[in-house]
């Protein structure tokens, strides 16, 4: 349940409360009014020194506590009790009432009306006031978190440009380099070595740029996944072929091979994603395990390095959040993880971090495929 929805079924229960407490109190008006009424004329039928203008006072009680339609029973109840006694005691009563006293009780009649109507009104205007306090509170929230997203993507536009900026300018001076020493310059090893750290520098620009692209199709909702028999073993070792033995030290693949229905391309950049962020910020033992557990197939990264607090679990999975190390957030969009699972979810799977006190796993669990027998 969100926040918003919350509050309101606290109010929602609040006034629920209130409502039955009103109801018992309004039938104990009507009750307490008959009663008081028909005492005061009895009592004047019997000769009895009675003020009259006292049977006003239940009305003016309606009026001012509990609003005009109240108003209006007590004084239906009061008629109709009047004129039961009037009925049996009518000639005793009827010498006492005198028109001297039913002018001043007409009069607090009509007062006990317009209470009854202002009480309504003084309500209705503190409702109003309440709503219009409350939608100024959910419009201030509203206005911050849009402040925080613009800084976030602003912050967003320049981490990306230096993400871009960084490798394009080495795979610019290593092509430059290649271009003058082709009068044969360079040796064949060094052009080796330029090369494949050209290739290196690529993967990482497309896998920044892919985040991106994809990350735009989800914030509009525009992105169609290819859901197919997938071997998750299979796109693990695709997407290790992208580094180089020197890049990716400690890095063992374990388990199964098991087959999801899943699309090829989304688990690839997912793992993708999940592997660089092991290598850049984990430890130095790096383990994808591929496997099947409680009727899903998954995929687990996991590394020894210095695991997250509960509470960052799920904060690392929102857009533009980077974990801060030393005081300061870490490198990257941060956006590859929350494109990793809006990526999962796209397949109906989930993408979940835990930490268990030695290593940070990051598991991709997906449907399986399953064969039916003939």
């Amino acid at each position: 349940m969100d926040a918003g929805a919350a509050r309101a079924g606290t109010t929602g229960g609040s006034l629920s409360f209130w409502v039955v407490e009103a109801k018992w109190a309004r039938l104990a008006l009507v009750v307490a009014s008959v009663v008081y009424v028909g005492a005061l004329l009895v009592l004047a039928s019997r000769g009895e020194p009675v003020v009259l203008m006292l049977m006003a006072v239940p009305i003016l009680v309606a009026g001012a506590w509990f609003g005009l339609k109240v108003t209006v029973w007590v004084i239906l109840a009061l008629l109709v009790t009047s004129a039961l006694v009037l009925e049996v005691f009518g000639s005793g009563v009827g010498e006492t009432l005198s028109d001297q006293q039913i002018l001043p009780i007409l009069m607090l009649v009509v007062v006990g009306v317009v209470l009854g109507r202002l009480h309504d009104v003084s309500v209705a205007l503190a409702k109003e006031v309440q709503r219009s306090r409350l939608a100024e509170r959910d419009l201030r929230a509203a206005e911050a978190r849009l402040e925080g997203h613009l800084d976030a993507k602003d912050e967003l536009i320049a981490t990306v440009g230096n993400e871009l900026r960084t490798p394009l300018n080495a795979v610019l001076g290593f092509a430059d380099l290649l271009r003058v020493g082709s009068d044969g310059t360079i040796s064949e090893a060094e052009r080796e070595e330029m090369v494949q750290f050209i290739a290196k520098e690529a993967f990482d620009l497309t896998g920044v740029i892919d985040d991106l692209l994809i990350a735009a199709r989800l914030e509009a909702d525009r992105l169609e996944t290819n859901r197919v028999p997938t071997s998750l073993r299979s796109q693990v070792a695709q997407v290790l072929e992208g580094w180089d033995n020197e890049d990716r030290p400690g890095i063992e693949v374990v388990g199964d091979d098991v087959r999801a229905i899943a699309d090829p391309a989304g688990v690839r950049q997912i793992l993708r994603n999940l592997i660089t962020n092991a290598v850049r910020h984990g430890g130095s033992q790096i383990t994808v395990t591929t496997g099947s557990d409680a009727q899903l197939c998954f995929v687990e990264v996991s590394d020894n390095g210095v695991g997250l607090p509960m509470s960052e679990w799920e904060h690392i999975f929102e857009p533009y959040y980077r974990v801060e190390a030393g005081g300061a957030p870490t490198n990257g969009s941060g956006l590859g993880l929350t494109v990793s699972r809006g990526l999962a979810e796209k397949m109906d799977g989930t993408l979940t971090y835990r930490y268990d006190g030695q290593k940070s796993r990051f598991r991709l669990a997906l449907p399986p495929f399953v064969t039916t027998g003939g």
